[in-house]
């Protein structure tokens, strides 16, 4: 396990609804950010069968990659145990993703939003989307609120994912103006090879310059 300097950050990854990326995204940055020096990563599922916890399974399973050190850890926690067991984790690790399911109940998930520092949603920016997505910032944006009465720092990021070219997002942005939301500049494209072919040992292809981007400012956004 390395041993960081830096101070731990907890980084949220959760969205209003399922199926937009968000294990996607934990493995996409949690094997960028785990490959570097400084960092010594963790991912929390809060599923006991969670996706990344199936993926590790199955690269095992392959045999392909016993000679290969992951770059991070990956453990499963229940929602209930979280508050309970976070510091412990902490005391080890500078940089913790948790993955959010979209599940009931709702209470617990607040409660660890209330711990992180970050969170980041991955969407699929279509229409039909929108109202759900919105619905779930507006959320968010008032556990922010609840935060800042206390002094704490919470801050909203969005990425789109799966984005298509032609995809018109001005509300998207229209409603990321109205509640302070973050978005990168990069996105992740539908049927980029390094999601296609992502697991949870290799970082993916960084000759794709919108991933170098993403890189760059997530990098950024955790060492301020």
């Amino acid at each position: 396990m390395k041993k960081g300097s830096k101070s731990t950050k907890l980084i949220s990854i959760a969205g209003g609804l399922g199926s937009q990326g968000k294990s996607t995204l934990v493995l996409l940055l949690a094997a960028l950010t785990g490959s570097i020096p400084d960092f010594n990563v963790l991912v929390i599922e809060l599923e006991e069968k969670g996706k990344i916890i199936q993926l590790r399974h199955q690269d095992l399973g392959s045999g392909k990659f016993h000679s290969q050190t992951c770059p991070y850890d990956i453990i499963s926690l229940s929602p209930e145990s979280f508050h309970d067991l976070l510091p412990d984790y902490a005391s080890n690790f500078n940089l913790i993703f948790v993955e959010i399911p979209s599940i009931e109940p709702a209470r617990l998930f607040v409660d660890i939003l209330l711990l992180s520092q970050f969170i980041i949603c991955p969407i699929i920016g279509n229409e039909k989307n929108f109202e759900a997505n919105s619905a779930y910032f507006k959320m968010l944006a008032r556990v922010k609120r609840i935060k800042s009465t206390k002094g704490l720092e919470f801050e909203i990021y969005a990425i789109f994912n799966k984005y298509k070219f032609n995809e018109e997002l001005n509300a998207y942005f229209n409603l990321a103006k109205e509640l302070r939301i973050h978005f990168f500049s990069s996105v992740i494209s539908l049927n980029e090879a390094f999601v296609q072919e992502l697991n949870t040992y290799l970082t993916p292809e960084t000759q794709n310059q919108e991933l170098k981007l993403l890189v760059s400012e997530f990098i950024e956004l955790i060492n301020q």
